[in-house]
């Protein structure tokens, strides 16, 4: 599965849940972890809930800030 595909379509609400349960896992607000990515915390609360599409580099620096890897997303198919 390549970036682009996974941030498309129905898959963004199931990223968004992934990136929200291990945002909360790591203690992290969304006003903490928008300020590690140089995004609002707007943007984080309405990538959670699959209201807005990521751009690849705010997918590609959430997943380095998070310690997660595409494999993570496996589930989002």
């Amino acid at each position: 599965m390549n970036i682009k595909t996974l941030l498309k379509g129905n898959l963004k609400m199931n990223i968004g849940k992934i990136i929200r349960k291990r945002r909360r896992l790591l203690n992290l607000t969304q006003t903490e972890l928008a300020e590690k990515i140089k995004t609002s915390h707007t943007n984080i609360s309405f990538w959670e809930l699959g209201k807005t599409n990521l751009k690849a580099i705010d997918f590609l620096r959430i997943i380095r800030i998070l310690d997660l890897k595409l494999e993570d997303f496996n589930e989002c198919k």
